[in-house]
């Protein structure tokens, strides 16, 4: 059966699955409802940001504190990994959510179209 992120453990927990099997991260709630194994492989996460946009600069690492400003929007999907990494590394940032059922490329394209400054993401969603 396939489900948003958002559903894979209130699927779990009602026993419409046994096991969920596809990446994801381990959120606070999600820690909290569900076991998780030791992951089969890593993947990086990324902020993104226009490319015109030269508020954070090019050493991310240096530059992204700028990201944590109440004047930043940051594209997110409610209970999916971009939500949690935004309020925890980003707290003071606004945060334009989109429903659990919305695609990956709908944060992109709120970034795109100026709605929002950054995403969080993997870069796989690029592809």
């Amino acid at each position: 059966e396939e489900v948003g992120w958002g559903e894979q453990i209130a699927g779990l927990n009602t026993g419409r699955y046994d096991m969920v099997c596809s990446p994801a991260n381990m959120t606070g709630s999600r820690a909290k409802a569900a076991d998780f194994v030791t992951p089969f492989y890593y993947s990086p996460v990324y902020a993104w940001a226009r490319l015109d946009d030269d508020r954070f600069g090019t050493d991310s690492r240096t530059n992204l504190t700028r990201a944590n400003n109440a004047d930043i929007k940051i594209a997110t999907i409610d209970g999916e990994q971009s939500e949690a990494q935004a309020k925890q590394f980003f707290p003071k940032a606004k945060l334009l959510s989109l429903p659990q059922n919305a695609p990956f490329s709908s944060m992109f394209f709120n970034v795109a179209t100026r709605k929002a400054d950054i995403t969080i993401a993997e870069p796989v969603v690029m592809q």
